[in-house]
């Protein structure tokens, strides 16, 4: 086995991968590069593990089934079943998990993985205090920008475009942190279609994202000197969709606040998968983290400026927008 180790602001990961899963290991190495650690630095509480051959037999009482996966097992053991010979099997010690992921398909295998480690990583940063939002968030003149969006309207356009500015630091395109009203960046890598990105003329993508529900999508790297420095949100945007062309106005503290209940209290769009997130064990959990992620959502749409950004269809312009209104802002 070869691993990796990771921490996420004080949450410690490791991921194991036999000989024949080592390109997905160096996939999520990629991905992560920005957490990745030596392992003495680091108490890898919670651990993945990449196995070779075949799942062993599924076992437990089927609890529910998504899109992905049929889940089965009620206490601190469950049964993933994804289908096409994949699977994964949980084991909540307590003080983390451990996940053992099986499957001869790399791609569906990678998918797994990712997500899995999203899920394990959210979960306990969720109970430490740090809680994703759906938005991207950046930096600019001095500004901390948070805009949390609905799925599918150009976060990560938005967002590579921005970085064209060299003065543009990003948190993150997908789930920046909050804790305590500061922005805290969960950078993993920018994913567009391949048609957006020949659209906007934006290179720089270096691997297909392969995925077995959802389009696939062009992965494009973050160097570490683009990603910006934990600070609290100075200006929190609630965006808005279905413009013809992209303008900022002015919007009370509680119209703002909606986006953060939405996309952060909720949860909408925050990879967090369900048969991680509802197992028996993590039940009592559920309720002291949506008044955690509630507490939060109040205090940065208290402090922070507010503003309603009606977000056009043309990324570029968007952008421009953008920049232009925190030139200007005093």
């Amino acid at each position: 086995m070869r691993s990796i180790h990771f921490d996420f602001f004080g949450t410690g990961l490791a991921v194991s991968a036999a000989p024949g899963k080592l390109e997905v290991l160096e996939k999520l190495r990629e991905d992560f590069s920005y957490f990745e650690t030596r392992p003495e630095i680091v108490n890898s509480e919670n651990q993945i593990v990449l196995c070779e051959g075949a799942a062993p037999p599924r076992r437990g009482l089927r609890v529910f089934a998504t899109r992905a996966c049929v889940a089965y097992g009620l206490g601190s053991k469950r049964y993933c079943d994804y289908g096409s010979g994949t699977a994964a099997l949980l084991e909540d010690h307590g003080a983390g998990l451990q996940v053992a992921i099986y499957g001869g398909d790399a791609d569906h295998v990678y998918e797994t993985a990712f997500s899995a480690l999203l899920s394990i990583v959210g979960e306990r940063l969720d109970r430490d205090g740090f809680h994703r939002v759906h938005a991207l968030a950046f930096s600019f003149a001095g500004k901390n920008v948070l805009l949390p969006l609905e799925q599918g309207a150009g976060k990560s356009a938005m967002g590579l475009v921005l970085l064209e500015n060299p003065a543009v630091r990003v948190y993150s395109d997908e789930t920046p942190l909050l804790r305590g009203g500061v922005l805290y960046p969960f950078p993993a890598r920018f994913a567009l279609s391949e048609k957006v990105a020949r659209a906007l003329g934006i290179a720089g993508g270096t691997r297909l994202f392969k995925r077995k529900i959802f389009p696939e999508k062009l992965l494009f790297p973050v160097r570490s000197e683009r990603v910006a420095a934990p600070a609290p949100v100075g200006l929190l945007l609630r965006g808005l969709t279905a413009a013809k062309a992209p303008r900022i106005e002015p919007c009370s503290k509680p119209a703002a606040l909606e986006g953060l209940l939405k996309y952060m209290v909720v949860g909408f769009g925050v990879a967090q998968m369900r048969e991680y997130m509802l197992r028996l064990p993590s039940a009592g959990r559920l309720a002291a983290i949506a008044a955690s992620r509630l507490r939060e959502a109040w205090r940065v749409a208290g402090a922070a400026r507010t503003a309603a950004f009606h977000v056009g269809p043309d990324a570029r312009e968007n952008a421009r927008v953008l920049l232009e209104f925190l030139r200007d802002a005093q």
